[in-house]
């Protein structure tokens, strides 16, 4: 059964993680390994209560130590969007404020690497070995667990790469059929309460039309029915078109084996479908799911392959964001 959504910490590397469920398993996107969902919902819980107030916080380690906290998670949400520049701009920003930080000097890596994912990169290491210097005995131990993955993949050879991407591929596959199993629930009980805000929208706007020439005294609550009838159909209207994103990347992941994908595309895909699951399990967040459903056609119509572009440009919902996204490049 499905529950509000919950923080949680990665038993095996640390990063925190945000679950809609507290039972079953899950794949952590920083060191890719899988974790039991309650256990790591116990474990940032744990942690989490001794952790001293932010009053607390500002009092012991002032305003700057705030300042990181708050640009680290902004780092996090740009790699969760794969926007590594920015990423490494928030990381950057940071070092300004303070250069003993191993988590800012980290996340520079984690950006130069596209989150680890680019195997060939080389100008992360200087970041890494300032990182590891300023770190103490503990936190060199993260370092070397997050890293230790990637540090073993950069070795392999193109065809090692190849084949260990390729069974990474359907794993992840999986897990994301799963993850999109576990939310359609969700949009179809909103698509069913879509129905039920519009009956009550058409009432109010009816009763709103009436009252006044019941008498003129009924206007106030005429205009308040008015202001609460746009607010009805605003949502109701927000959700239909969430909704319909949604099966929208549920067509895409369907249409998959027919794209015929290179292994490496493939998992850029498969990445960018991971973080758009994420943005979708917050229903109410329209703007992100367009930025991001408007980023994802741009990569399939420009770095995927011509099937993938055909889909993009025959689908229903997807081409408007792709004539946008083709008119804006036309402009500039």
């Amino acid at each position: 059964m499905q529950k509000d959504k919950v923080n949680a910490k990665c038993p095996h590397c640390g990063a925190e993680i945000y679950l809609s469920y507290d039972q079953g398993s899950g794949l952590c996107p920083t060191c890719r390994k899988e974790f039991d969902n309650k256990k790591a919902v116990m474990l940032y819980k744990t942690l989490h209560e001794i952790e001293p107030k932010e009053e607390q916080k500002t009092a012991k380690f002032g305003e700057e130590y705030l300042e990181v906290e708050r640009i680290l998670k902004r780092i996090q949400f740009y790699i969760d969007r794969k926007e590594f520049r920015k990423a490494r701009e928030e990381a950057e920003k940071g070092l300004e404020i303070s250069n003993t930080d191993y988590r800012l000097y980290f996340e520079i890596v984690r950006a130069e690497t596209k989150n680890f994912t680019d195997y060939k990169n080389q100008s992360h290491k200087p970041f890494l070995d300032k990182a590891v210097e300023v770190a103490s005995a503990e936190d060199k131990q993260i370092i070397m667990r997050l890293y230790k993955n990637y540090y073993q993949l950069s070795h392999l050879t193109d065809e090692e790469l190849l084949q260990y991407k390729a069974e990474e591929n359907v794993a992840v596959k999986k897990k994301l059929e799963e993850r999109f199993k576990a939310i359609i629930p969700m949009y179809m009980k909103k698509e069913r309460g879509v129905k039920v805000k519009l009956i009550i929208g058409a009432v109010m706007t009816a009763l709103a039309i009436a009252l006044p020439f019941i008498s003129e005294f009924l206007l106030t609550l005429s205009a308040v029915l008015i202001f609460g009838c746009y607010f009805i159909f605003k949502s109701a209207i927000s959700i239909k078109k969430s909704s319909s994103l949604f099966n929208a990347l549920l067509d895409v992941y369907d249409a998959l084996d027919s794209f015929d994908l290179s292994v490496n595309c493939l998992s850029e895909t498969l990445s960018f479908m991971k973080a758009l699951r994420k943005d979708f399990e917050r229903v109410g967040n329209l703007y992100e799911q367009e930025d991001s459903i408007a980023k994802f056609c741009k990569f399939l119509l420009t770095n995927a392959n011509e099937n993938s572009r055909k889909f993009v440009l025959s689908h229903p919902v997807l081409k408007k964001y792709a004539l946008v996204l083709e008119t804006t490049e036309e402009n500039n």
